[in-house]
């Protein structure tokens, strides 16, 4: 099914007055303020037109396959209840919802009814509703204009069908005194969806806001309130790659994947202009359902947790770490009976990762 991101980029074009390689100034400033000069960053940066749209012509494009494959591959086999009113925390242009619009549209499902958009940012409000009428007209438009942890009587409905959370836990700051409140935002959210809803939490790819999930992860398990529905294999009590110490879980999806869908029609500008390689861009992901765990609502699997390259092929099973063959870091393996399963080493390796798409 031919997906309508033509029309979605070339509306963003227009908003941003430009293009990656038009706005290559603009863009190594507010990648810098994200990353290694955050502290430099003034305050409501993202209302500026110019960091504003940096932001959009470089993040947007970067992040937008993230929710659309994550949903591919934690609902390969359906169990997804109708979606009919969406709650995106943080939205920014609608990155992550514009996403999950065009997996209903490709997996031909129907489109949602309600959508309610959450952001300090009334620039970043305007341009999500946008880009979200370029690809469904139909939906109605809530907007909340609110601090993303600003959640209130506005966002916590108990009616929620879907909620996202996209590149956002980070900004509370990262590493272990910052845990609890991540987890109390992420306990709160959760109380506005319907029973057995889902919600979806993605992080980039670096080590802190990463530990920072898989720690969340396990007091979610301990805490028996929530199902765990991705990316962790069935089974898993203690997280594998926390209990081995091997470094932080993150997925590396191939772009070859995404560019039939058409969904990063703008790679080889951004390479081109700033000298990466989007072969693999990281992110990593926690998804829930809003019920206690059920056994059947974990479809078994195994995850790649190295990448091809590394010296060790592991993958984090039910039993465990295990070494074997993996097509790419955060793959999905189903076909559990064909693997070669060896029990990992007394050798403990850290695997780390990429901030370029942070």
């Amino acid at each position: 099914m031919k997906l309508p991101t033509e029309t979605l980029f070339a509306t963003l074009e227009k908003l941003c007055r430009g293009r990656p390689a038009t706005l290559k100034k603009e863009i190594y400033l507010i990648r810098d303020w994200l990353t290694k000069e955050r502290w430099t960053r003034p305050q409501g940066y993202m209302s500026k037109a110019a960091a504003f749209s940096a932001y959009m012509a470089y993040h947007l494009p970067i992040h937008l396959p993230e929710t659309f494959w994550i949903l591919d591959q934690a609902f390969s086999k359906g169990g997804l209840p109708r979606i009919e009113k969406v709650l995106d925390l943080g939205a920014g242009p609608g990155t992550a919802t514009l996403s999950l619009l065009l997996w209903l549209k490709a997996k031909e499902l129907r489109d949602v009814k309600e959508i309610t958009l959450v952001d300090q940012s009334g620039r970043a409000l305007d341009a999500a509703e946008t880009l979200v009428k370029t690809i469904s007209p139909e939906p109605k438009i809530n907007r909340v204009r609110a601090y993303f942890d600003g959640l209130d009587a506005r966002t916590i409905t108990g009616d929620m069908d879907f909620v996202i959370c996209s590149h956002v836990l980070n900004e509370f700051g990262n590493g272990p005194r910052y845990r609890e409140r991540k987890y109390e935002f992420i306990k709160k959210s959760m109380k506005a969806l319907k029973s057995g809803r889902t919600a979806i939490f993605i992080e980039p790819p670096l080590r802190e806001p990463t530990l920072d999930i898989m720690w969340i992860r396990d007091q979610i398990v301990q805490e028996n309130e929530f199902t765990i529905k991705a990316p962790c294999p069935k089974g898993i009590v203690q997280c594998t790659m926390a209990a081995e110490r091997l470094g932080w879980c993150y997925a590396q999806a191939p772009r070859i994947w995404t560019k039939a869908w058409g969904l990063n029609p703008w790679d080889k500008e951004i390479e081109k202009t700033f000298g990466i390689v989007l072969n693999h861009p990281g992110f990593s992901y926690l998804v829930l359902m809003n019920e206690a765990p059920k056994e059947e609502n974990i479809e078994p699997h195994a995850i790649a947790i190295t990448d091809p390259k590394s010296p060790d092929h592991l993958l984090c099973t039910s039993e465990g770490a295990r070494q074997s063959e993996s097509p790419y870091r955060g793959a999905y393996i189903r076909s559990l009976s064909s693997l070669k399963l060896r029990p990992l080493g007394r050798r403990r390796p850290s695997y780390g990762g990429s901030s370029e798409s942070s």
